[in-house]
């Protein structure tokens, strides 16, 4: 988004009024995932601008760049006196949730500023506004069965300059349920377990934990560069047994499905 150079200055107003009278204009969607598979979102990150008259009477605009929930999802807290979590920290059930308390609200603004023809951009709210880089845990509690599935999001931007906006840097979830995971790390997934059954140990059996029943089981021939990994078909079961045969020299994993 480019940004004019301007001159001056204005008085930041409060998070319930922000947006009277102001005149909605634009948004860039940068992170979007539908958990539950109900159409809506559960996680949305976007830059929203909103356009209003300054004391001069030209044109000034709101841009707020900020990370949404839905109703089953949270941000989680590192502690009770912060917010982001550092890269390794476990995000776990029994973090804090993160809440605006004045308000009640469950979105958390990463920041927002004002900028127009008559004043250089100027940062008045938001929770990072002096971080170039955040990770931020979250929360998903299922409404049916309250298991709980915990993930990351980094946002990060290129400076700390006023009007430079946070986007989507990488992120990732621990599929298992009421599982921890690392911040800035990809899931702790169990490996798959190997046996050899049948009296001349024909077959070969591959199982994992029933509580990783969502894992997908893949396999290929080979992990020479670009691997090809294709997937087994278990009929969604967590064991299955393969002629010895057949699996003889092949490589296998479980992975996390897709969002």
């Amino acid at each position: 988004m480019k940004l004019i150079s301007l001159l001056g200055a204005i008085t930041a107003i409060g998070r319930m009024a922000c947006c009277l009278g102001q005149e909605y204009t634009s948004s860039q969607v940068f992170l979007n995932r539908d958990f539950d598979g109900d159409g809506a979102y559960d996680w949305r990150a976007d830059i929203i601008v909103f356009k209003d008259t300054g004391p001069l009477g030209s044109d000034i605009y709101q841009v707020r760049n900020q990370l949404r929930v839905s109703q089953s999802a949270r941000v989680l807290r590192a502690s009770n006196t912060r917010i982001e979590f550092q890269v390794g920290d476990p995000i776990s059930t029994n973090r804090p949730t993160y809440i605006v308390e004045e308000f009640g609200e469950r979105d958390l603004w990463l920041l927002e500023y004002y900028w127009g023809i008559e004043m250089e951009p100027l940062v008045t709210q938001g929770e990072f506004r002096s971080s170039a880089a955040v990770i931020l845990g979250t929360k998903y509690t299922d409404p049916d069965t309250q298991d709980v599935t915990l993930g990351w999001f980094k946002f990060s931007r290129p400076s700390v300059t006023p009007g430079t906006a946070f986007t989507l840097e990488s992120w990732a979830y621990n599929p298992i349920p009421n599982e921890p995971i690392r911040a800035g790390f990809p899931p702790d997934l169990p490996a798959p377990q190997f046996a050899f059954s049948g009296e001349n140990s024909e077959n070969l059996d591959v199982s994992w934990p029933a509580k990783a029943s969502m894992l997908r089981l893949e396999t290929t021939d080979s992990l020479t560069p670009p691997v090809q990994w294709k997937p087994v078909d278990t009929g969604g079961a967590t064991a299955i047994t393969l002629p010895a045969g057949e699996a003889q020299g092949a490589f296998f994993r479980l992975v996390a499905p897709e969002l």
